[in-house]
């Protein structure tokens, strides 16, 4: 019988003809997991490619449209949000050193700098050392650090747009758009100019990649203005 809703198979089938779910006969595999993986992701007929190509387009045809109740052609925020993350950590383990030279290029570095005392007692040193180390820390993760603002970014964007008659959860997935979208966008910088590793694609993807986050999500967040249906 069917594993979803136990409605009896015909044999060989591969697909039951009660509620259409996949009959998986093999066992789980890396490999197949990871087979699976790139294939949402490249699969230009996936939702998560189609939600990606309208966010880009038109971020109020996706917002909206699913707030006020579309499902089948657009990817669900949280699902959305953990491939996102999920591509973003892949970014991070490939191009870790390159990922090391743009912190070392921060405005914070400088500030640093300018902090450190070489007159401070050893213990200050340590302790100034440690918050600094927490802080490059973040700075290499910075995406990361925009994923756990979402909830100050929801509150923001409901009180700047409470006339819209839109409620926290709504607002929720609003931002969880808008960051995952500015994430995918500095992903794809960063992994083509992390290819030469040199000071100028750094200085590119610094750069760059601080107006890709702020226009994508000034984009994203402005479709609290507008109701889109499909």
């Amino acid at each position: 019988p069917c594993k979803t809703c136990h409605h009896p198979l015909q044999p060989g089938a591969n697909y039951c003809p009660a509620c259409g779910a996949k009959v998986v006969k093999e066992r789980l595999t890396i490999k197949w997991l990871f087979a699976n993986f790139l294939q949402s992701v490249t699969n230009f007929d996936s939702p998560l490619f189609t939600t990606s190509k309208l966010l880009f387009q038109r971020p109020e045809n996706v917002t909206i449209s699913y707030i006020e109740g579309v499902r089948k052609v657009i990817h669900p925020p949280l699902r959305y949000a953990l491939i996102i993350l999920s591509v973003y950590g892949i970014f991070q383990f490939l191009f870790t050193d390159f990922l090391d030279l743009t912190t070392a290029k921060s405005f914070l570095s400088g500030f640093k700098q300018g902090v450190i005392d070489n007159s401070d007692s050893p213990e200050k040193l340590l302790r100034k050392q440690r918050i600094f180390d927490l802080i490059d820390w973040f700075q290499s993760r910075d995406e990361l650090f925009n994923f756990l603002m979402i909830p100050f970014i929801s509150v923001l964007s409901f009180f700047l747009y409470r006339k819209q008659g839109l409620n926290m959860a709504e607002h929720t997935v609003i931002a969880i758009y808008a960051v995952s979208f500015s994430t995918l966008l500095t992903v794809a910088l960063g992994m083509i100019l992390g290819v030469f590793r040199s000071e100028w694609a750094v200085d590119a993807y610094v750069t760059i990649g601080y107006f890709i986050t702020f226009f994508a999500f000034i984009w994203n967040i402005l479709s609290n203005t507008q109701r889109v249906l499909f």
